[in-house]
């Protein structure tokens, strides 16, 4: 096991941990809990570490060089943005209309209106269109632990 990484924030060692276990190297935080006992003296028991096995150590600091270097380009069709379904654009906002109408009659009548569906509309060629809802995070850890015994 080699250190790859060391700082005094526990939360920031997790999450370069989680960022190389997401590259696919096997990354934990050593000695969390210990420097986390006394974390007046976390320098002098060398902060939080983050390791990885020998072989994968040279990747693992390439890659906390580029994630430091921000040289990660974001894949515009991986965005949570849906695509307008007649012109394939990307430029899409919420639609907030139906929500104000809605809101005005909570606040004056107080009724509340649940028949509105989401909407999104397309800036380039003004479609409108039924939003999908998103999948909450519970069906989200689901298909991933689906897909990882699946493997």
């Amino acid at each position: 096991m080699q250190r790859v990484y060391w700082t005094v924030d526990l939360l920031e060692a997790h999450l370069v941990a989680s960022f190389l276990r997401a590259q696919g190297i096997d990354a934990t935080v050593f000695d969390a809990d210990f420097v986390r006992q006394d974390w007046l003296a976390a320098l002098a028991y060398g902060g939080y570490r983050v390791v990885t096995d020998d072989g994968d150590a040279v990747e693992a600091r390439r890659l906390i060089d580029r994630r430091r270097a921000n040289d990660f380009a974001f894949d515009e069709a991986e965005a949570d943005v849906p695509a307008c379904p007649r012109c394939g654009s990307r430029d899409v906002v919420e639609d907030a209309a139906r929500r104000r109408i809605a809101s005005a009659i909570l606040f004056v009548f107080l009724l509340p209106v649940v028949w509105f569906k989401w909407r999104c509309r397309c800036r380039a060629c003004g479609n409108s269109w039924k939003a999908l809802p998103r999948k909450p995070y519970r069906d989200l850890a689901h298909d991933a632990a689906a897909a990882e015994t699946a493997r």
